[in-house]
């Protein structure tokens, strides 16, 4: 389990953000669990008014529902959000214990006296950390209510300014992230822009198997948790559930991540402590693994979904073969594209660096199997070489195909599961392209450029590598300039990197076929610039390491020579036949194979033309 040490001026920092997403109250009488008083019904915001006293509804240690008072000081009407928003000020003992409304709490119903009885006013949604840390802000209930139907887009959650008290923000919910570091957490960070929320590997104890959780009962103020991972590795949003309407369940008060329709699981949750805190007091949890049901939408002030069966996840297995041995993990991810990559990517972060046990450079190969709709299977190879920190270099690197298919155009990509080998070195294994001499600078079209390429790698002896460089027929006569860079090194020339319309895939099978002649980080790459514009490629090498840098060489085009006398001439002279571009090599390992070792000696190339080494 990470612990969040609120030690320094980032750490508070980091709490003042997490305070504008985690937000759920804990309260309570003497540390004494009161049963929940029959509730009337909900209390429209036009029947509030300043004064008004009631109490709110939180889980606590041991999942023990916990009731502490609750008084109105005033209405937000113009709030942030884009809806009204009822200021108020939580205490008793187990405010008092805890450090304030905490964070981890978030959705935790309200509810306020009337004549007919406690009618339900909404969920605890805001905090203000810079000021009383008893002052909350609800969501009237309404509102939530018509987030469950959907019907309700509004602006995500910003701040609500408050004359006196400063800036209110969002409860910050808290994603647990068990077994899970900062350094994981990091990769997250792009799923949260759109809800405001940041992600704590703090709040969270760990996942429970299914035999050991205690008993669970699902009622207003429970903890709940959102998962967007689990397996041997758990990632969940923690909040309390506010309203259960037969099969409808609202939560949370603010949206987790802003991103409309979804299909999450819902779990039980199960507190573990209340942790009080100078910035904003949290709590910490495990999450459950039994199924509750399915969070389907996730909007500006609330989430809510239905009970029952929990969604359909993708199932996922990382096998990571490093020095300390081979250990094959296994996760589900949520099966929404939107999220998928940048789960992936954090998942394999916590994993890689369990395997690595150390924050350190080196180099890896990564083989994807990746299993899409219809029974299409897609298979990669790719390597990645990091002078400090390979294990995040590694993690980015895993989701890149994840991240391709997500983001086409064409259409969705129906994934439905994913097999990543990953071969761990605590060594670099790289080389640098450092230079690249000509045999015969002048060259005919249609003829070949032998070309020296020299390879320096790293804390080595320098590799002298020879290729056999077609010269495309028609090539107009003059200087020509050449291109040798590493598979995974963008051409100097950044507009030469994109390519032309015509030559980007124009269906779901082309940038699949693209995806898999895509030159991995190990082949030397040599490109002349196309006549009409990006660039032409000319060979590919496969190498044992991945190549890096990238330099020029240029050589002249010369006239053709005429034939001599009873000689068969090539072509008309007018439209000389076009050479064949090289043919991209095989990238692809066989469906269920792993991807080999790097070979000790030099991987032949794997279609470009090329001449030996020497």
């Amino acid at each position: 389990m990470s612990r969040h040490r609120g030690q320094g001026r980032s750490a508070r920092r980091a709490w003042i953000v997490a305070a504008a997403l985690l937000l759920a109250v804990a309260g309570a009488q003497g540390g004494v669990s009161e049963p929940p008083t029959a509730v009337a019904g909900d209390l429209p915001l036009d029947q509030v008014h300043a004064g008004m006293q009631g109490y709110g509804l939180t889980a606590g240690p041991d999942n023990v529902l916990e009731r502490f008072p609750v008084r109105v000081l005033a209405i937000q009407q113009d709030a942030g959000p884009g809806f009204p928003l009822v200021l108020v000020r939580a205490s008793g003992p187990f405010i008092e214990a805890s450090g304030g409304v905490a964070a981890g709490m978030s959705g935790s119903p309200v509810y306020l006296a009337t004549d007919t009885g406690p009618r339900l006013l909404g969920a605890i949604g805001y905090v203000f950390p810079s000021a009383d840390h008893r002052l909350a802000m609800v969501t009237p209930i309404g509102v939530m209510r018509e987030a469950a139907t959907g019907a309700t887009e509004g602006a995500g959650p910003g701040p609500v300014a408050v004359t006196g008290l400063g800036v209110a923000v969002p409860v910050d919910t808290p994603v647990l992230l068990s077994g899970v570091g900062t350094r994981s957490a990091a990769q997250l960070a792009g799923l949260f822009d759109h809800g405001g929320v940041t992600p704590f590997p703090v709040q969270a104890s760990g996942s429970l198997p299914p035999g050991q959780a205690p008993p669970y009962r699902l009622e207003p103020g429970s903890a709940i948790s959102v998962e967007l991972v689990r397996g041997d590795v758990t990632i969940g949003a923690v909040g309390t559930v506010t309203a259960i309407d037969g099969a409808t369940v609202l939560a949370f008060g603010h949206p987790l991540l802003g991103i409309g329709r979804v299909a999450l699981p819902l779990a039980p949750a199960y507190v573990t402590a209340m942790v009080s805190s100078s910035v904003v007091p949290f709590k910490l949890a495990n999450s459950g693994q039994q199924p509750l049901g399915t969070i389907s939408q996730d909007r500006p002030a609330a989430i809510a979904g239905s009970l029952g069966d929990g969604p359909a996840m993708i199932p996922a297995t990382l096998t990571v073969q490093a020095p300390a041995g081979t250990t094959t993990y296994h996760l589900e991810l949520a099966a929404d594209e939107r999220l998928y990559p940048a789960l992936l990517a954090a998942a394999s972060q916590e994993l890689l660096d369990r395997s690595l046990a150390a924050t350190t450079g080196g180099y890896a190969q990564v083989g994807w199997e990746i299993d899409l709709a219809g029974g299409q299977q897609l298979n990669l190879v790719e390597q990645a070489d990091d002078p400090t920190d390979i294990a995040k270099a590694t993690a980015g690197l895993i989701a890149a195909p994840l991240q391709a298919l997500a983001a086409n155009v064409f259409r969705a990509p129906g994934l439905q599961g994913v097999k990543v080998n990953v071969q761990l070195q605590q060594r670099r294994n790289d080389a640098e392209i450092a230079d690249v001499v000509a045999e015969n600078p002048e060259v005919e079209a249609g003829t070949s450029v032998l070309a020296h390429v020299r390879l320096q790698p790293y804390r080595s002896d320098a590799i002298v590598k020879t290729l056999s460089v077609p010269i495309p027929a028609g090539t107009a006569a003059g200087s020509l300039k050449l291109t040798f860079r590493g598979g995974s090194v963008k051409p100097e020339d950044a507009s030469a990197a994109t390519p032309k319309p015509a030559d980007r895939p124009r269906s779901f099978p082309e940038l699949l076929e693209a995806l898999k002649q895509h030159p991995q980080a190990s082949e030397l790459i040599v490109e002349m610039p196309a006549p009409d514009g990006g660039t032409r490629r000319l060979a590919r090498l496969a190498l044992p390491f991945v190549v890096s840098g990238s330099q020029t060489l240029e050589v002249t085009v010369v006239a053709a020579t005429a034939p001599a006398e009873g000689a068969t001439p090539s072509g008309d002279g007018s439209s000389p036949p076009p050479a064949p571009e090289a043919a991209p090599p095989d990238l692809a390992t066989p469906p269920g194979a792993t991807p080999p070792p790097p070979p000790e000696g030099p991987k032949p190339n794997g279609g470009g033309p090329s001449g030996g080494a020497s």
